[in-house]
């Protein structure tokens, strides 16, 4: 059974949400994961990412996403079609069948239409080495997954150590972020999640402002500045 999805990116955090959301669409977790040989998944090539032990170097993020919701991540041998192909199949199937020749408004139209193709075609099909319906056959594998349940997603953020300037605003990611004129001149810590940027100081949470996707906008808050 596949599932896909858009990003703008290929960094980890968007492969991480990408993960649970098939989770949920594919109905579980399955015991073990086969990679290609990544960068967001190991720090170095199956041949090049081994310790003095012969043990794979992973991604210490991805290792903790990975045990966090119960599955092994395995890795692809180089050059050995077995594996590695069965990870790129995937790719050619989509590349040929979806995306070939299609044409799309916006990526949030190329996103429904990726979704349509998925449910109508890709698990609706015949699979041509099984000879099943690959809906069909994914409804009776479903029990042996690992249940989501209500887990909620891992939580991924990014905190790294400011200044609030003169002005009373943080630099984050191309971005000005309000902060109380108070703490002007201090080292303050910003934590970025999903959607939620915090900036605290020593423990302390003085603002909280929506993560902003663009770049070079300043987020303002009067009531930090009141009094400046």
């Amino acid at each position: 059974a596949m599932f896909a999805d858009l990003s703008l990116d290929q960094k980890l955090p968007a492969l991480i949400r990408m993960h649970e959301r098939a989770f949920a669409e594919l109905g579980g977790v399955p015991e073990e994961i086969l990679y290609d040989n990544m960068k967001t998944v190991v720090i170095r090539t199956l041949t090049e990412g081994t310790d003095d032990r012969g043990e794979v170097r992973w991604n210490q993020t991805f290792l903790d996403f990975a045990k966090y919701w119960g599955f092994t991540p395995r890795l692809c041998a180089p050059y050995r079609p077995q594996t590695k192909g069965k990870v790129e199949s995937g790719v050619k199937y989509i590349r040929r069948n979806f995306l070939s020749g299609r044409q799309a408004e916006s990526l949030q139209d190329l996103a429904n239409q990726l979704r349509a193709w998925l449910s109508d075609v890709a698990n609706a099909r015949v699979h041509g080495t099984t000879r099943r319906v690959v809906s069909e056959a994914l409804a009776e594998e479903k029990p042996h997954l690992q249940p989501v349940g209500l887990r909620p997603p891992y939580p991924l953020y990014e905190e790294v150590t400011r200044k609030v300037s003169r002005e009373a605003y943080v630099a984050f990611r191309a971005n000005l972020y309000a902060a109380p004129w108070q703490y002007a001149g201090k080292p303050v810590v910003v934590r970025a999640s999903d959607d939620v940027v915090r900036i605290t100081f020593e423990g302390k949470e003085l603002a909280r402002h929506l993560l902003c996707a663009g770049r070079h906008q300043v987020l303002k808050d009067e009531a930090l500045h009141a009094g400046m």
